[in-house]
């Protein structure tokens, strides 16, 4: 995931959390920017998680959508076959 924003205390921590997680800690540029800071989404339960952003006194929260994950699949054909063959 990309995150970016503005309007952050200039260079100051960031924190963004993730379903009670830390994913990424970060500061802010001199004019309170922080721009596009990647982060890897945890293993979390399928569903809405709650996503924070925290720097100083600012707090922002939002709801986020964790969805299923798709599980691998594999088929045979033919599914039976000689030895050696």
């Amino acid at each position: 995931m990309t995150i970016s924003g503005q309007g952050f205390p200039p260079t100051q921590p960031v924190f963004v959390i993730l379903g009670g997680q830390t994913v990424l800690a970060t500061s802010s540029d001199a004019a309170g920017s922080v721009p596009g800071q990647t982060f890897v989404v945890p293993a979390l339960p399928t569903g809405q998680q709650q996503l924070q952003i925290l720097s100083g006194a600012i707090i922002v929260t939002v709801p986020f959508l964790v969805g299923a994950t798709a599980q691998a699949t594999l088929t045979l054909n033919p599914n039976i076959v000689n030895v050696g063959g």
